[in-house]
């Protein structure tokens, strides 16, 4: 493909360019040339073999009769193709990393521009994937030939017209093979990483989260449907009960991907019992458990209108609350409350905390990363002006504040104590939490945090 000089000439506007174009000896007219892939009968064809990969500009590129994607979130028509003929039926990534604006990415299906049936529209802002923040992923079927248009995203002004602020620059594409999640087996399910919240009183809470994604899974054979629902593109988690009580679990997604989460017992895939199951993302399941007692967990997607899956970045959370002295099946050490020397009454803050109110800290954030032996806390205090102290397994309190982030961390299992403090006097015992480092598995495609984007 042509390239066209930069967008700064023509940034000045035609007028203005054709002088200065004069002023230079230059011939203004070749500056506004359109790329040689402008039109939909010229498009440019991409290598089918993947990875594969085209660079071009949308500088001067305008829109020609029945391009019918003049859509809210496509209007600059200031649009270029390709084509690409799928190699085989796989889920593919389409990438424009790298682009100098943000682009505005459809893909259709035709031979012919009056024809054209939309396949996907991946509007600009629209930036999620497993690798690249700019990256789609959808099903390509084998044989079939994709057109590609890429143009820039109006942002005002007059409908259709073209200029700077439509998105306009020099454009990279990229199509993928979309890899599989580690955890896409049953086999090779991720464990959940767990931490116990213990309060001075004895009570202690059970909470869990894990990070994840969907992009590229697929279906075992035996799998069954995913809350009857599922698409095919489950990952599969694991966890292991520290004590008996009822756990909550629901997953935490961009709206885009529409998650399927169930819950299982059974040690092989074709052989698992159903426990609970829900289609809608942020809705908890509940179910009992005993201690030690393992569950098997899918995370999927719902299919779309052509029947197949949506995929995106997800959390899992999870809690349980555990009565006192009961084993913790997940690998931490017994917990045992700290013991605490009586404070003389004289140092009591009175004014502050009263002795029946401790106010032992309250956890409001946790993060543990096995992969890069890393934990963080986040705690607060319901009394006014409260610093805190810290002790990490066999160390001393000392002072600390929120978020704290603990590094380089040993494998196994660890021991944090919190206490809430006042000027130089502690007012309330130390909460305990216990958390596990553990040998890391293989690494996980994607990552939380990531917005999840439809294929």
């Amino acid at each position: 493909m042509r390239l066209v000089p930069s967008t700064k000439l023509r940034s000045l506007g035609i007028g203005a360019a054709i002088a200065v174009g004069a002023s230079l000896g230059l011939l203004a007219p070749a500056a506004m040339a359109a790329p040689t892939n402008d039109n939909f009968a010229a498009r440019e064809v991409i290598p089918s073999t993947l990875p594969a990969a085209a660079e071009g500009s949308n500088v001067g590129a305008t829109a020609e009769p029945y391009e019918f994607i003049a859509e809210a979130a496509f209007e600059a028509h200031n649009s270029v193709w390709w084509v690409w003929e799928a190699p085989s039926t796989q889920i593919v990534s389409i990438g424009t990393c790298g682009t100098e604006f943000q682009p505005v990415v459809a893909v259709f299906v035709g031979e012919e521009l009056p024809g054209l049936m939309l396949h996907r529209l991946f509007p600009a802002n629209e930036v999620a994937g497993p690798d690249c923040a700019a990256e789609h992923s959808f099903r390509a079927v084998a044989g079939t030939k994709y057109d590609i248009a890429v143009q820039g995203e109006a942002t005002g002004g007059i409908p259709g017209s073209v200029g700077p602020t439509a998105g306009e620059g020099q454009i990279k594409l990229q199509i993928t093979p979309t890899a599989a999640p580690a955890n896409d087996a049953f086999a090779a399910a991720t464990p959940i990483q767990q931490i116990v919240w213990e309060l001075p009183d004895g009570s202690r809470t059970m909470l869990g989260s894990a990070g994840g994604s969907n992009w590229g899974a697929t279906s075992e054979p035996g799998e069954p449907v995913q809350a009857g629902v599922g698409g095919g593109a489950s990952v599969w988690y694991r966890l292991i009960a520290p004590g008996a009580g009822k756990i909550s679990l629901s997953t935490s997604a961009n709206e885009r991907l529409h998650p399927v989460l169930a819950v299982y017992t059974g040690s092989a895939v074709s052989a698992l019992t159903p426990i609970a199951a829900t289609s809608v993302s942020g809705r908890p399941v509940f179910f009992d458990a005993d201690a030690g007692e393992e569950f098997r967990i899918a995370v999927d997607g719902l299919p779309d209108t052509e029947g197949a899956p949506w995929m995106g970045n997800f959390d899992l959370v999870l809690g349980e609350a555990l009565p006192p002295g009961t084993s913790n099946a997940s690998g931490a050490p017994e917990l045992q409350t700290a013991t605490v020397k009586p404070r003389p009454a004289a140092k009591a803050p009175v004014a502050t905390a009263s002795p029946a109110d401790p106010a032992p800290p309250q956890l409001t954030g946790h993060s543990v990363d096995s992969r890069s032996r890393m934990a963080s806390f986040r705690f607060a205090s319901s009394i006014h002006g409260a610093s805190f102290r810290c002790k990490l397994d066999q160390a001393a309190f000392h002072a600390c504040a929120s978020p704290l982030r603990l590094r380089h961390l040993d494998l196994g299992a660890h021991r944090l104590g919190i206490e809430t403090v006042v000027g130089r006097h502690r007012v309330s015992d130390p909460a305990v939490v216990h958390f596990t480092i553990r040998a890391p598995q293989g690494r996980a495609h994607g990552s939380a945090g990531q917005g999840a984007s439809r294929r």
